[in-house]
């Protein structure tokens, strides 16, 4: 599959995924939902977690990801997840987290999940070049994107995130930058 074609893919598994509601991830758990998992044997959600790779990881809201964070599990986990495991990034990992960019102004009205997703897929690719180095179509690296829920944008969190994976699928071995 070419690389034009992936990263068509990967905007229609995004748009797909968040047309679908898969990415409200924004609202943290409540004291009582949290006890109430806890009372029912759940995990905590900022309990550290062992991934298949016995890397330690902690887990971290998606949409509280930072610059620079490096992160393991499939690419479409990013996407539409709403938590993710956070590694160190000396540590082999899937995706490293490469530019938070804001979407809208803050009186901007709700767009919709496409218009989003769209708009977050335009921002990231125009942040990759700076952010990896090289332009996107001669780089053996992909991006995926993390694009605000309705209720993100309800509550004045309008940035995207714009996170890197090898094309190859092979894990990331050291920081990007």
């Amino acid at each position: 599959m070419t690389a034009r074609a992936r990263r068509l893919v990967g905007v229609l598994v995004t748009a797909a995924a968040l047309a679908a509601g898969c990415a409200e991830y924004a609202a943290e758990p409540s004291a009582s939902s949290a006890a109430d998992g806890a009372a029912n044997g759940a995990a905590v959600a900022a309990a550290p977690v062992t991934t298949t790779t016995t890397v330690a990881a902690e887990r971290v809201l998606a949409g509280r990801t930072e610059v620079g964070d490096c992160l393991v599990g499939a690419e479409d986990s990013f996407t539409g997840a709403r938590f993710v495991d956070r590694v160190a990034c000396s540590t082999p990992h899937d995706l490293q987290v490469i530019a938070l960019v804001e979407l809208g102004g803050p009186d901007d009205a709700w767009p919709g999940r496409t218009l989003v997703a769209e708009a977050a897929d335009r921002a990231c690719l125009a942040a990759f070049e700076a952010a990896v180095g090289e332009p996107w179509a001669e780089s053996s690296l992909d991006y995926v994107v993390l694009a605000p829920s309705p209720v993100d944008w309800s509550d004045g969190r309008r940035a995207a995130r714009c996170a890197a994976l090898m094309l190859s699928g092979a894990p990331l071995t050291a920081p990007l930058t």
